[in-house]
């Protein structure tokens, strides 16, 4: 899914007032916070090659694969539901965003081997 993907998709879901470069910025937070929390903790997959950081834009291609990926349109969703002060419904976005992130995280760490954490004395 790229930014534009996910914009498109909270937008025809859930009219709102927010900018696209607003929700890239928001997209690229989350990104940031999966390379880190999750990513960059493992060892890639034969064959496997991460993107390396770069500005965000339309086209740019978001990290979770599919069917991982709606993850970032309940993201979105949640965040429009908190800035627009509307908790009942952002706890419902947030719940379901949870959700699908720990999906994302848990196939992600089964099927990938953690980095060493292996302690190196000197």
């Amino acid at each position: 899914m790229t930014v534009s993907e996910a914009i498109n998709e909270v937008n025809t879901l859930k009219p709102n007032s927010y900018g696209d470069e607003e929700k890239t910025r928001w997209l690229s937070r989350l990104d940031g916070q999966i390379r880190r929390e999750i990513l960059d903790t493992h060892v890639p997959a034969e064959g496997e090659t991460i993107p390396e950081e770069a500005d965000y834009t339309g086209e740019t291609e978001l990290l979770a694969p599919a069917p991982y990926d709606e993850l970032y349109v309940h993201y979105l969703a949640a965040q429009i539901d908190y800035y627009n002060r509307e908790y009942w419904a952002f706890n419902a976005s947030n719940a379901m965003f949870e959700a699908c992130f720990s999906r994302f995280r848990n196939h992600y760490n089964a099927a990938r081997r953690p980095r060493s954490t292996e302690k190196t004395f000197f």
